[in-house]
């Protein structure tokens, strides 16, 4: 059954998982592929992905995080449906995760991009070394609803939309985050849109609609790159064109 061991804190890939990690003294997590489900495990807490297609031949995603945070999302035809369950980890608490997911894909597709200091009074979520460049990963995450994530944290939240209404969703989050920073600072920057909660939008189908509508991220906003993150690395996917 194939495996992998990786810190959910720098992303590392380790042979054993006997935690502390040695890099960094990060969690340990131990991933189990099955087929059509995918299932996490770290000591002391276990957190499971269920990615399957629909009997309507759309996708569903159960998740259920390591900080016992849960969403069940699906994509059908035009009808997309999300229901989150608290405790809320978007935002500063779901950085380490972010980054740790860009590390592991990097890894997956043979690059190699390692965890450097970032400066929190700069506004860094976060750095990452990629191919010989200081990446500044800035990390947004989208809100569905202006009260969606206070839904969450009172007890549950639930949209329903159109795969349309989503695209605008992402663009929003793309277009606010783009005023923050000067031209010159965003062309070194990769901006990563959290939708672990969401996952169902990780997806290069889901990434050409964007790109139908409103072109390509990365010439309009000027960053880097634009990438829409799910809950593992095999739910990252690029939108547009990427420097990295």
């Amino acid at each position: 059954m194939p495996h992998a061991i990786r810190c959910l804190q720098c992303g590392a890939a380790l042979q054993e998982a006997v935690g502390p990690c040695v890099h960094c003294g990060g969690q340990i997590e131990v991933s189990v592929q099955l087929t059509g489900v995918e299932a996490r495990a770290a000591p002391g807490k276990v957190g499971t992905v269920a990615d399957s297609p629909t009997q309507l031949g759309g996708r569903e995603i159960r998740y259920t995080a390591p900080t016992s945070s849960q969403s069940n999302t699906s994509l059908v035809g035009e009808d997309l449906v999300a229901q989150v369950k608290p405790p809320v980890d978007i935002g500063r608490p779901g950085e380490a995760r972010v980054l740790a997911c860009l590390v592991a894909y990097f890894a997956s597709c043979g690059k190699v991009a390692t965890s450097l200091a970032a400066t929190d009074h700069l506004g860094e979520d976060g750095v990452l070394q990629i191919l010989g460049d200081r990446v500044v990963v800035q990390i947004v995450t989208v809100s569905p609803l202006p009260a969606f994530w206070g839904s969450v944290a009172k007890g549950s939240g639930e949209v329903k939309a159109t795969p349309s209404a989503a695209v605008d969703w992402i663009n929003d989050a793309i277009v606010e985050k783009a005023k923050l920073y000067a031209s010159a600072d965003k062309f070194s920057m990769l901006l990563a849109i959290d939708v672990v909660h969401l996952g169902v939008l990780a997806s290069p189908d889901f990434a050409a609609r964007y790109q139908d509508r409103y072109g390509d991220p990365s010439a309009s906003s000027g960053f880097g790159a634009v990438w829409l993150i799910g809950p593992t690395e095999r739910s990252v996917v690029s939108i547009g064109s990427s420097r990295w």
